[in-house]
């Protein structure tokens, strides 16, 4: 996967960081995208983060067609699962790994489903072994932050990773059509010489 510097925007999530906030839910299982033919190695990395501990005993699936032991995104019982991640992926001229996520059945259950919490973070920890235990910590801190609405809004949350698309207008049009938040994404190289943790 390409590693092009983007910053996101979004209100509610960007400053989430390595800490999480307070909050229980009441459902017992997580949900991650996995388009099993076309790219799974994020899938098979956030599975492996969330499967960890005890956050989830009722386990983590993964949702794509129905087909290799996903759960079929166009019928699933969506309201069952505390939050649903979607890894950094990047759709070509060859191959779009988002393409479900734009079917419009999809989209009209996803869209109706997710009513929790919204993160999307610019960035890849799904990819790449180096610093992995910190990486897993971060999806974990994610994804609880975005399900921990849940026992209130009865829904799951969403967590969004990096989309690298190849095409950078289309970036994030999945994600701006299963949910309310109007989206962009900024191409502007930054750099910063240090970081500084925020605590509740």
């Amino acid at each position: 996967m390409r590693s092009v510097p983007l910053k996101v925007v979004l209100t509610a999530g960007l400053a989430l960081g390595l800490f999480v906030l307070p909050g229980a839910a009441s459902a017992q299982q997580a949900l991650v995208y996995c388009p099993i033919n076309l790219d799974r190695t994020g899938c098979d990395a956030i599975v492996t983060a969330l499967t960890a501990g005890s956050t989830y005993p009722g386990g983590v699936g993964r949702g794509y067609d129905g087909t290799g032991g996903t759960v079929d995104l166009r019928s699933a019982e969506l309201f069952a699962y505390t939050v649903f991640v979607v890894p950094s992926l990047a759709d070509d001229s060859t191959s779009q790994p988002y393409g479900l996520l734009r079917d419009s059945v999809v989209v009209e259950h996803l869209r109706a489903a997710l009513i929790g919490g919204v993160a999307v973070w610019s960035g890849t920890p799904d990819q790449g072994t180096t610093n992995r235990a910190e990486k897993d910590q971060l999806i974990q801190n994610l994804a609880h932050w975005a399900g921990a609405s849940y026992a209130a809004a009865h829904g799951p949350g969403l967590v969004a990773l990096l989309d690298l698309s190849e095409n950078q207008d289309a970036r994030y049009d999945w994600l701006r059509a299963i949910t309310p938040t109007h989206l962009t994404s900024d191409l502007e190289v930054v750099a910063y010489d240090s970081v500084r943790a925020l605590t509740p």
